[in-house]
């Protein structure tokens, strides 16, 4: 059936007329060119190949954009474009849409993580959600890195953790349900953001609530500063990821201790000035600033096609977006 499938639509996009058109201009390179001499074995073999390599792509785009839906569990299964298996909420109405239709998620940020990350380096994703960047990261560090995953809903963990194990990596992150803030070991309430829970957090901004219409279920979380974590577990972190819808400053108080004794970590985070004021304060987009550059830190943003440098007045005046800071 699939065979038949694959002629139709290789007779309906035209590949197989590419085919020939290849074989045409090979045999033409080749009665021009003595030094080729290609025989027909050969141009036989170039066919082949070509078509081989047709089958694959095709192949792969079914197997990896043909979801699988689990409606009792409230779950859909699809491929990445890496290649990883990936359980996500249909539910979600952004990340989850722009994975079945791309197969993949914020692909600057992906490009940026492939920069920072080398073999044997220290991941440590604050705000992991359901895994995606944390897969993407074990794969780039390697089995010589460390990659520590923190999320405090325990459904986004459930899910988190169930992609770590259908992807083999269960044993290779570690995890942490708990919320990094500026307090260890506090309890405080967690919003889980029902209609958008990848924007679920300590507490969701008002805007954001009745832009989506949207209702909230509130559990209690615990708390734990940047520094305890990575002192409890001997971590050398080379790179942290922040994503904790708004309260980015409160991650910041608590990784003094960090960014003294590792001069060599930088920070990608995503910051939104609406969503930060609104749950913390106005202005807070500049005490991050200060707190960044005032620790010798220069900031850039991860745009679609590079990173570019920012000053921190650039920085303060932006309405939002994804951030590396290095020194």
């Amino acid at each position: 059936m699939f065979n038949l499938v694959k002629k139709f639509i290789y007779r309906a996009i035209g590949l197989g007329v590419l085919r020939t058109e290849i074989r045409s201009d090979f045999t033409k390179i080749n009665s021009t060119n003595n030094n080729l001499n290609l025989s027909s074995a050969a141009l036989s073999a170039i066919d082949e190949l070509v078509q081989r390599r047709l089958d694959e792509k095709l192949t792969q785009y079914f197997r990896w954009r043909m979801p699988l839906s689990f409606p009792e569990h409230g779950k859909t299964f699809i491929h990445t474009n890496d290649g990883h298996r990936l359980y996500v909420d249909p539910n979600e109405p952004f990340m989850t849409l722009h994975l079945l239709e791309h197969g993949e998620w914020e692909t600057p940020v992906r490009r940026e993580l492939q920069r920072e990350l080398t073999e044997g380096a220290t991941f440590v994703d604050i705000g992991a959600n359901i895994g995606l960047h944390t897969l993407y990261a074990a794969f780039l560090v390697g089995e010589k890195g460390r990659v520590f995953s923190i999320e405090p809903h325990p459904v986004t963990m459930a899910m988190l953790r169930q992609n770590l194990e259908i992807n083999g990596l269960l044993e290779r992150v570690e995890l942490a349900q708990k919320a990094i803030s500026n307090v260890d070991d506090a309890t405080v309430a967690f919003e889980y953001f029902a209609e958008h829970p990848a924007m679920s957090g300590l507490k969701v901004s008002r805007e954001i609530l009745d832009k989506f219409n949207g209702t909230l279920k509130q559990i209690n979380v615990e708390t734990i500063t940047l520094d305890s974590l990575v002192s409890r577990n001997n971590l050398v972190p080379d790179l942290v990821k922040i994503d904790v819808e708004g309260f980015e400053y409160n991650v910041l108080e608590g990784c003094v201790e960090t960014i003294l004794k590792f001069p060599h970590v930088r920070f990608m985070m995503e910051y939104g000035k609406v969503m930060a004021e609104s749950v913390i304060r106005p202005g807070i987009g500049g005490e991050i600033a200060k707190f960044f550059e005032d620790k010798g830190f220069k900031v850039s943003k991860i745009q679609e096609n590079e990173l570019a440098p920012l000053t921190y007045e650039q920085f303060v005046a932006e309405v939002g977006g994804d951030y590396i800071f290095a020194r």
